[in-house]
């Protein structure tokens, strides 16, 4: 019995199942040495913690979770974000932080066990059937280099391992008083002058602290790390002890050598990301002209609304144009202007803003524009055929964006065109 449940490895479709079994056979859950369990986004983690403190020689574990899904529960407008579903592809690390929010999941990450994978559901709770394996092991599982790989794994692999004792100490040894020198106490650390470094040196350390992987979405919200696990806290227990972690942008607060030297690396190396054009407008508003000369990369999710004869994406685009080193503009266009642009027809239908973003393109900046609903569609269409009754609606969104595209690269062609003409008109009076 022992040889059977140590050399087996035990699969777990939920971590409810997993719990159950665990509190029925708590002897035989003592001898289990490798499991596979499926972590259900919306069910609780602390099934799975549960189980995990039953099973205390366990030595290697293999959890299938989604953590898109996990990242998509805490996608709320009232914090900023756009409650939109999203490939791996699109959760930014700032997006992805997140996840550390899942209800248990601060429990969790106290466990310890000797090696931990996260995977895709294959351990049937999607079903046991080849294809719908198939089908899970495509569409679910862990982001690529994501905070379950890089932060939460690597804490559950920390010693000591789960069932080690942990020994209290029942005396308290009594310390003699000696002097410093004799006690081997070190003198006190002097400041490091960071300003004394070499300019190369000290552009690498700005760099390391103040350039983020992915496109940030500047807000005055409180730092994710600081709040607790949990989907439903009250006010009292959301956020961790102690105050919250400050901004990295307090290096720009040292002194003004260290702010004019650090200040274009932050603003001219990162990526900005607006998920609401108020939240541009606003972050445009709250920064000075210097730190807006600095701007080379903007996304920003296209809200179209008008007022008067005027559309307002038009006095978004046109803040953004007034950035003067903005090399590259990505719009994510709203699903309900598509929507309404699908059943649209003739040569005169145009998108709201769509003169000025050919004017934007014509201007050298790069523009990217597409839509979020129909992206994700066609990437899971890919891997899971059972999403194709939308194939009919999607296929025309995508159209609407396909064209968008080729009017704005045609207005690109018509400008080169035009230039031109210019210049054989200018060669000709050179002639005369």
């Amino acid at each position: 019995m022992k040889v059977y449940f140590s050399e087996n490895t035990f699969y777990f479709a939920r971590g409810i199942d997993f719990e159950r079994w665990t509190l029925y056979n708590k002897e035989s859950a003592k001898l289990l040495r490798k499991i596979g369990v499926d972590f259900i986004w919306d069910s609780r983690l602390d099934w799975i913690r549960l189980g995990f403190k039953r099973c205390t020689g366990l030595r290697e574990v293999n959890m299938g979770i989604d953590e898109v899904q996990l990242v998509k529960t805490f996608l709320r407008t009232r914090d900023g974000f756009q409650p939109v579903d999203m490939r791996p592809q699109d959760i930014t690390p700032q997006l992805n932080l997140l996840a550390l929010r899942a209800n248990h999941m601060d429990k969790l990450r106290r466990l310890r066990v000797p090696k931990i994978t996260f995977t895709p559901y294959i351990h049937g709770s999607q079903g046991s059937t080849s294809n719908q394996i198939s089908i899970a092991s495509r569409t679910t599982g862990p982001i690529p280099g994501g905070v379950l790989e890089t932060v939460v794994a690597k804490e559950i692999m920390q010693a000591p391992e789960v069932g080690t004792p942990v020994k209290k100490t029942t005396t308290i040894p009594k310390l003699e008083r000696k002097s410093g020198s004799e006690a081997g106490i070190s003198p006190p650390i002097q400041p490091f002058r960071i300003l004394d470094l070499p300019a190369e040196m000290r552009n690498r350390i700005y760099r390391y602290i103040l350039v983020l992987q992915g496109p940030i979405n500047p807000s005055k919200r409180i730092p994710t790390t600081h709040y607790r696990a949990g989907t439903n806290l009250s006010s009292s227990v959301l956020y961790r002890r102690g105050p919250a972690p400050c901004s990295s942008l307090a290096l720009l607060q040292t002194n003004k050598q260290t702010y004019s030297e650090a200040v274009g690396i932050y603003y001219g190396h990162n990526s900005f990301v607006f998920y609401f054009p108020n939240q541009l407008m606003m972050f445009l508003i709250s920064i000075s002209e210097e730190r807006k000369k600095y701007i080379e990369r903007v996304t920003l999710w296209y809200k179209h609304q008008s007022q008067g004869d005027i559309d307002n994406i038009d006095v978004y685009l046109v803040a953004l144009m007034n950035l003067k080193n903005l090399k590259q503009l990505e719009l994510v266009i709203d699903d309900v202007i598509v929507g309404r642009m699908t059943g649209s027809h003739g040569p005169d239908v145009r998108l709201p803003g769509e003169s000025l973003m050919k004017e934007i393109a014509r201007s050298g900046i790069e523009l990217v524009v597409r839509n979020q609903a129909v992206d994700v569609f066609f990437w899971r269409l890919d891997r899971d055929p059972s999403v194709g009754p939308r194939a009919v609606e999607m296929r025309g969104a995508r159209k609407v964006i396909l064209d968008l595209r080729e009017r704005i690269r045609k207005s690109i062609e018509d400008e080169d065109d035009y230039d031109d003409d210019d210049d054989d008109v200018e060669s000709d009076e050179g002639w005369y």
